[in-house]
């Protein structure tokens, strides 16, 4: 969750309520006096927890983190979403890491939506079916 910024994004956004989820105890705390700086407290349970402690399905995942992170996640993200959930993935360097994570995605059973560029970044929106 680092900073909170996507969880309170996706409330903002219309999301009825988020989990933000991270293992440093020192960004839970970041997130939570965010989300209370922000009103958004009722609507964002933020969590220091591993994902795999997880158990609830979700509609929606966004994560912001480095490729190997993101690589190593996707079997969780796929246990973890609903069928036709959507998963949002940005911090993958286009040249380099772009295709991989696709490919290893379409192993997971996601397709590819959408994918945005910002200079050297890409940005994934994966659907799982």
């Amino acid at each position: 969750t680092g900073t909170g910024i996507l969880a309170m994004a996706a409330v903002l956004f219309g999301a009825g309520s988020v989990v933000a989820l991270d293992n440093d105890p020192e960004a839970v705390r970041v997130c939570r006096e965010n989300i209370t700086q922000n009103n958004l407290l009722a609507a964002i349970d933020c969590r220091a927890t591993d994902i795999s402690e997880i158990a609830e399905p979700f509609d929606l995942i966004c994560a912001n983190i480095v490729f190997n992170v993101l690589a190593a996640m996707l079997p969780e993200f796929s246990r973890l979403l609903v069928s036709d959930g959507q998963l949002v993935l940005a911090g993958i360097l286009q040249e380099e890491q772009e295709e991989r994570i696709l490919s290893l995605a379409a192993e997971k059973g996601f397709s590819t939506k959408t994918i945005l560029h910002e200079g050297e970044w890409s940005g994934l929106l994966l659907i799982k079916g």
